[in-house]
């Protein structure tokens, strides 16, 4: 498994896994990134954009502020929340 590159992230993803993640919509691309995280290529999860906007928190605005999925790897700012 290999690390989010992100310093504060914890998160852990096998590279089948977070290929998937970051490209649902395109198994050639997902293929693509699968092989460069396992010859080392760092990456940045999903959790560090919102699911909804994909645009990054803002810690001093509370709408633009994360919630973070307890069960999956999503986050989204508070006015994006479904």
């Amino acid at each position: 498994v290999f690390q989010c590159v992100n310093a504060t992230c914890g998160y852990f993803y096998h590279p089948k896994c977070i290929s998937r993640l970051l490209h649902p919509e395109n198994k050639v691309a997902a293929g693509d990134l699968e092989k460069k995280i396992a010859s080392g290529e760092s990456f940045s999860c999903p959790v560090h954009k919102c699911s909804v906007c994909a645009l990054g928190e803002n810690k001093k605005i509370w709408e633009l502020q994360f919630a973070v999925c307890r069960r999956c790897p999503k986050s989204y700012h508070r006015k994006c929340l479904p």
